[in-house]
């Protein structure tokens, strides 16, 4: 979890709240000023960063409960947007970062629906310009609340900042799904649903959630002109484009969405019917014999060739997969024919979750070799599928996690980590904890994931504790670096891991 010391704006010029009193006092005055509708804009965000000031440095759950609620009702009612303030953006984003003892997630949804609105260029200049350097330090303690609609507007931030970024999140969402809450609001639904439009990712969101068919049936009119849109993206004539048009007026007028995903989600409605209008029905081609696949590569964001990001993997392909007798992954007993996903190049295959189920269900008694290691070479192309020299891919069943107790075996036992390479990957990255913090450390693990690895940098900090605790008194004298190390790789597990291999005890 993120925790950091709160950074203090322009107190110089707008004073320091000295206690509640003056905070609850402060408080009455913003709320007379957002009456106003309006008419001391600039009083209004000098008298919300002394407020918010107040929150950063006591981080008080109680206090900035109260003031996230008036301000969204004042955004709401008012239509004061805090957005309008690059200090005010700033702050927001830093209350994130604070660990508060109770109502976390409704103070961070408040925040949230706070800076994901906005009106005027400036608004969108702020958010542009401040979202990019802020949403790294947001992003853990946003997602390990596993809350779906807090989620839901965090993948709404990476909208705004580029619709790219949002594919991991929502691939990370689909498959924790277990993780989130039982029950799921037509809102959120409906949201879902326009996101899995957006990402072209409907088909693997229609696979997670079990009671989709039945949610897919509600009178929610942004539900309805999902079902409408996609009956007629699936007609081959007669499509009725005036009254397709006056749809998206109306939807334009919808108000669970922001106006920037409202333009995103039409922007793409337009695009499928004007891609519609290009396709030639194609000529029955005769059905060749597959090469036969020895594995498959779990579709994860650090499982990603070099060059190739997530949202390129959207080609559906049937393959010929492998089934081996035991765990060795030499002997094959029988192929299986299983759909997968690959992208435009056919550089490698994988499989999402729903896909690994369907593969398990079909290899029955057998071992599949799936590979959850982005380190390895790409070498399983559909057009050359050469067998690996030396040792590749290791499949989760023989994957376990590094142990951090010094018993003799764990790191030593991995032939493909070499712990000072390793360690001096890592540290080049950034990654010490000397002069370094919790949140500066986290940076560089997100970075350095997707570059080296999730095993190689979990094999590596756990290098680092089993050797200091080896050391004579170790446990007492590096105590420090082994409860820094220790929870770094708890946020490793908590964000990256898959619940497919051993996780370490500590």
């Amino acid at each position: 979890m993120l925790t950091t010391e709160s950074k203090l704006y322009s107190t110089e010029r707008v004073g320091i709240i000295q206690g509640d009193y003056e905070f609850l006092t402060d408080l009455v005055s913003l709320s007379n000023l957002g009456i106003k509708r309006g008419e001391k804009t600039a009083e209004f965000h000098d008298l919300s960063i002394r407020l918010l000031n107040y929150i950063l440095q006591k981080k008080d759950a109680r206090l900035a409960l109260l003031l996230t609620k008036t301000l969204l009702e004042i955004q709401t009612y008012a239509g004061f947007y805090l957005t309008g303030n690059a200090t005010n953006v700033r702050q927001l984003c830093d209350l994130i970062r604070i660990q508060f003892r109770y109502s976390k997630v409704e103070i961070y949804y408040n925040v949230m629906r706070l800076v994901n609105y906005y009106v005027g260029n400036t608004g969108q200049t702020n958010i542009r310009a401040i979202f990019p350097e802020k949403i790294n330090m947001m992003h853990g303690n946003l997602y390990e609340c596993f809350d779906q609609s807090l989620t839901l507007e965090l993948l709404h931030s990476y909208l705004l900042i580029d619709i790219k970024s949002a594919q991991p999140l929502f691939l990370d969402m689909l498959s924790d799904w277990d993780r989130f809450e039982k029950e799921l609001s037509e809102i959120d639904f409906s949201k879902l649903l326009w996101y899995g439009f957006l990402l072209d990712q409907e088909q693997y969101l229609k696979d997670v959630l079990k009671n989709y068919k039945d949610l897919l049936k509600s009178d929610m009119w942004s539900i309805r002109f999902y079902r409408y849109i996609k009956q007629n993206l699936t007609k081959n004539n007669n499509v009725d484009h005036d009254k397709i048009h006056r749809a998206i007026e109306r939807f334009n007028k919808e108000k669970i969405f922001s106006t920037d995903e409202k333009k995103l989600i039409v922007k793409k409605i337009h695009s499928s019917f004007s891609a519609k209008k290009n396709i030639t029905p194609k000529k029955k081609e005769k059905p060749v014999p597959l090469n036969i696949i020895k594995s498959v590569i779990r579709l994860a964001p650090h499982n990603m060739p070099p060059g190739i990001n997530i949202g390129d993997i959207n080609q559906k392909i049937i393959i010929e997969l492998a089934v081996f007798e035991n765990g060795s992954m030499k002997n094959t007993v029988k192929t299986i024919r299983v759909e997968a996903l690959t992208d435009l190049k056919k550089t490698a295959i994988f499989a999402n979750k729903p896909m690994l189920k369907k593969i398990k269900k079909e290899a029955g008694a057998g071992f599949i070799q799936v590979i959850d290691d982005k380190n390895a070479k790409y070498r399983n192309k559909l057009t050359e599928n050469k067998p690996p020299k030396g040792k590749w891919f290791e499949g989760n069943e023989l994957f376990n996690w590094p142990s951090t107790e010094v018993t003799g075996t764990g790191l030593a036992q991995d032939t493909n980590t070499n712990g000072m390479n390793e360690e001096s990957a890592l540290r080049k990255m950034g990654y010490q904890i000397t002069n370094s913090t919790r949140d500066k450390r986290w940076v560089v693990l997100q970075r350095a994931v997707p570059v080296l690895g999730l095993k190689r940098v979990a094999y590596t900090i756990a290098g680092f504790v089993r050797m200091r605790k080896g050391q004579k008194n170790g446990k007492q004298k590096f105590r420090y670096a082994i409860s820094e190390w220790e929870h770094d790789l708890q946020r490793l597990k908590t964000k990256y891991y898959r619940k497919d291999f051993t996780w370490p005890m500590t």
